[in-house]
């Protein structure tokens, strides 16, 4: 029983130590977070900041991925270097949904390139895996980049470009609401670590006097 209390005090102190690597591992990353440029966005990375011109692919159409019970984000594929990067424009309620679907279409027909403010992301997976996509009305509910590839043949990328400025925002500001900077979530491995640290020194701490007290009390038994 005894070892088995050091032993959790020991994982305790070692995931601690876990989370403050990653804590130090994801703040130096995100503060020299490299840019990148539409001729590059083929290469593998993980995050890039992205300001740049896009042009649409005229293959491709406008995908409305679901945010939340009240709004969905409006996804528009682009020409990458032969390939496809889906931009993630803004945000709209879902009621106005159809309307800025067709707005955005009209905006592309006029428009040949696009200016894009953002950051480039690897795809976290889905926002509701239990839900299927409903590829006849192009509504997304999880993200599945082989999956949406295949059902719309698109050379698709694995990741998204989270664009915080744009055209469309500018030309619509009242109904294409904008993202905020996608945020590396730093704080939590800081909270975890201090956590299991603090799980770690509460069960040094038992064990210490619990030792003490067995000490004290040993030779009145004898």
């Amino acid at each position: 029983m005894e070892k088995a209390f050091v032993l959790c005090i020991l994982i305790s102190f070692f995931l601690g130590c876990w989370q403050v690597k990653r804590f130090l591992f994801k703040r130096e990353a995100y503060e020299n977070i490299t840019t990148c440029h539409a001729t590059t966005l083929g290469d593998p990375r993980k995050y890039c900041n992205f300001v740049g011109k896009l042009s649409f692919y005229e293959y491709g159409d406008i995908y409305l991925l679901y945010k939340d019970s009240r709004h969905f984000n409006i996804l528009v594929p682009f020409a990458a270097e032969g390939k496809v990067v889906l931009v993630n424009v803004g945000y709209v309620r879902k009621e106005e949904k159809d309307r800025a679907r067709e707005m955005i279409l009209q905006i592309l027909k006029s428009h040949k390139e696009f200016v894009f403010k953002g950051y480039l992301s690897p795809v976290r997976g889905s926002k509701i895996p239990l839900v299927r996509n409903d590829v006849t009305n192009l509504e997304l509910y999880s993200l599945d980049m082989k999956e949406i590839g295949s059902n719309f043949r698109l050379p698709v990328l694995e990741y998204i470009l989270y664009s915080t400025s744009n055209d469309f925002i500018a030309i619509y500001p009242e109904m294409i609401l904008s993202l905020q900077r996608p945020q590396l979530k730093i704080m939590m491995h800081f909270w975890y670590a201090f956590m299991w640290y603090a799980v770690a020194c509460i069960g040094l701490i038992y064990y210490f006097f619990g030792s003490r007290k067995i000490a004290q009390t040993s030779p009145s038994n004898e």
